[in-house]
């Protein structure tokens, strides 16, 4: 599913992939079907994304520090993230370090984790933007 963002639909190609677009508004409801049938329900700057409850980005990041990471500590670790999809990522428990992009902003008020700290810029302009502080950091 892709859906039409609060700033108007965006348009994406996606080969092969039947999509459509839905009202953001829709979300609540298609959430609670999901519910209904055992999935849980997130979404991204671009599409929706249908897991079972219980998993998330912040679960399988530590799965894969423990796993192949052992000796990197999750304090060590800076989560990236630009939409409600990245909320675990943001969850200080875990992740105490996190960067939301700028955009990041406009479902702000939806997210029970919020990011450490927040670019200026959005989208890759506001990765860019962290990548070059950090590489300037002494």
């Amino acid at each position: 599913f892709f859906f039409q963002a609060e700033d108007g639909i965006r348009d994406y190609k996606v080969t092969g992939v039947q999509t459509c677009a839905l009202p953001i508004s829709d979300l609540p409801v298609l959430q609670q079907v999901c519910q209904d049938w055992g999935w849980d329900l997130t979404y991204s700057t671009v599409q929706v994304h249908l897991f079972k409850p219980g998993q998330s980005k912040a679960i399988a990041l530590q799965q894969v520090l423990k796993t192949h990471f052992p000796g990197i500590d999750p304090e060590a670790v800076l989560t990236v993230g630009d939409s409600p999809n990245d909320e675990s990522l943001f969850d200080p428990q875990r992740f105490p370090h996190s960067l939301g992009v700028a955009n990041i902003s406009h479902y702000w008020h939806k997210l029970s984790h919020h990011p450490t700290w927040v670019s200026q810029a959005a989208e890759l302009d506001g990765f860019l933007e962290m990548v070059r502080a950090l590489i300037a950091k002494p």
